[in-house]
């Protein structure tokens, strides 16, 4: 499946060459954004998610004054990291009980598979690319390639986090939400173990800005590409 979702016909690439290319990423974007609706669609419980991290990505790249290509490319990653789920089987992603290590190995891979297809459309945005391939990359080094505090892209870090983020504050099958002081908790002891440092000092000295976006049920249909273009 990776194959067909990557594969560029030589007619599309001469088209990219010859279009605006604001116009072709705006194109790129809302192909990408089908293919976010059919992760949704099939996996229900992840309704309106990457959209809420995508809007708090913005948030944090507004906060930090980025410039508009780092905005964009962190917008990309925020909204399309995971998009290589799509390749992973629903008897995997729809499991009850604890994967076990091989199992987990293979879901694992959706990184890589998000990345390959990102990078296929959107060859210009390597900080993007980077972010999506390591954002599950930890501090302690017990991430998926076993990069370690100092090796972890910055972008991938704050991805990381602010998935995490999202999933705090909302329900799920095993837990209820996470309530403000409990979130703060939660991220302040698995910083320098899960997340990067530099990651929690910004979530946290402006959580209130960001929480409420993540946490939010207003961008669950919202269907618009990305802004900072």
């Amino acid at each position: 499946m990776m194959e067909t979702l990557t594969q560029l016909p030589s007619s599309t690439q001469k088209s990219a060459n010859s279009q605006d290319p604001v116009d072709w990423r705006r194109r790129c974007q809302e192909h990408l954004i089908v293919l976010a609706q059919m992760l949704e669609k099939r996996l229900p419980y992840l309704l309106g998610r990457y959209a809420r991290i995508e809007a708090a990505a913005q948030v944090v790249a507004s906060i930090q004054e980025m410039d508009p290509d780092a905005a964009f490319s962190l917008s990309i990653a925020a909204r399309f990291h995971d998009l290589g789920l799509l390749c992973v089987p629903d008897t995997l992603l729809l499991k009850q009980t604890r994967l076990t290590p091989e199992e987990l190995s293979l879901v694992r891979v959706h990184s890589q598979y998000s990345t390959r297809l990102v990078d296929k459309l959107f060859p210009d945005q390597q900080n993007a690319v980077e972010a999506i391939l390591y954002h599950h990359e930890r501090p302690d080094g017990c991430g998926p390639f076993g990069l370690v505090d100092g090796k972890i892209p910055r972008a991938a870090g704050l991805i990381g986090l602010l998935e995490a983020l999202e999933s705090m504050s909302h329900d799920r099958p095993h837990r209820p939400r996470m309530h403000r002081d409990e979130i703060v908790a939660e991220i302040s002891r698995h910083t320098g173990s899960q997340f990067l440092a530099d990651a929690s000092t910004v979530v946290l000295a402006h959580l209130d800005q960001i929480l409420p976006v993540v946490s939010s049920v207003d961008v669950l249909g919202r269907q618009e590409t990305l802004s900072a273009l």
